[in-house]
């Protein structure tokens, strides 16, 4: 059925990728008008695992050119395999991720995870205003971050500790802070540790990736020998087993724990 699919990309001869959840795999289709049914392209489990092309995704890629007497690639081929090929490069849990329709790149999004979710927190995060937690950039003139975490996903309810993880990371991307190799204000990633209600350990990241999975793994790496700054260093992170949720009132404030 077409309604649990969800319309990645139409292309000029009215043929649409979709891709389609069952049970923990995602299942990439193209729709071929005037077929009653999709035909399979790829699969790839939500965490890890590898691209797997359906048998047949070759022959759906190509087409009979007469004036060639040949198969040739049809004509959007690669921004199908790029789609595709950028979904699998995803770390952590796919089913954070969403088809941006304008750029056509993976933008993460709560909208992977199920919204009953007694365990799904709620994230407000606000610059400059005091919440219940704030955190300071590295670049001080910049300013700071407040935010405000409902671990029981009720946003009515009093903010508890008492669900967190030991130890979480806070992400803001598009973060734009004074650059002393640039000379200038520059737009980058922000990343904190949190550990009980304290921060233990931050880096701001100029021109990186807008991942928050990736900022994380930055932060880890910064710090996997003590010493630096006079931190001590942080223990690894399995990047796959890593979930993020955005602030409800921001596009670049993630939660990832």
């Amino acid at each position: 059925m077409r309604d649990t699919h969800t319309d990645l990309r139409t292309f000029f001869d009215g043929c649409d990728l979709t891709l389609r959840w069952e049970g923990d795999t995602a299942h990439f289709e193209l729709w071929i008008p005037g077929e009653e049914d999709p035909e399979p392209l790829a699969t790839i489990p939500a965490i890890g695992g590898e691209l797997e092309w359906a048998p047949t995704a070759d022959d759906l890629l190509e087409h009979y050119d007469e004036g060639r007497e040949e198969m040739i690639p049809v004509v959007y081929a690669d921004d199908i395999r790029a789609i595709l090929e950028d979904f699998a490069a995803l770390r952590g849990d796919r089913r954070a991720y969403k088809l941006s329709r304008k750029w056509y790149v993976w933008e993460v999004s709560n909208a992977g995870f199920d919204e009953d979710d007694e365990n799904k927190p709620l994230v407000i995060a606000r610059d400059g205003e005091q919440l219940d937690l704030v955190t300071r950039r590295d670049d001080r003139k910049a300013g700071f971050v407040g935010w405000r975490i409902h671990w029981d996903g009720d946003e009515h309810s009093a903010p508890s500790t008492d669900d967190a993880p030991a130890v979480y990371f806070l992400v803001e991307t598009c973060s734009q802070q004074y650059s002393k190799e640039c000379g200038a204000p520059t737009y980058g990633t922000q990343v904190w540790r949190i550990e009980g209600s304290e921060v233990t350990h931050d880096a701001w990241f100029a021109w990186s990736s807008s991942d928050p999975v990736k900022a994380v793994k930055n932060l880890c790496d910064l710090y996997t020998v003590a010493g630096w700054d006079g931190e001590t260093a942080i223990p690894p992170v399995d990047k796959d087993l890593l979930r993020v949720v955005r602030a409800i009132d921001s596009s670049y404030c993630y939660l990832v724990f």
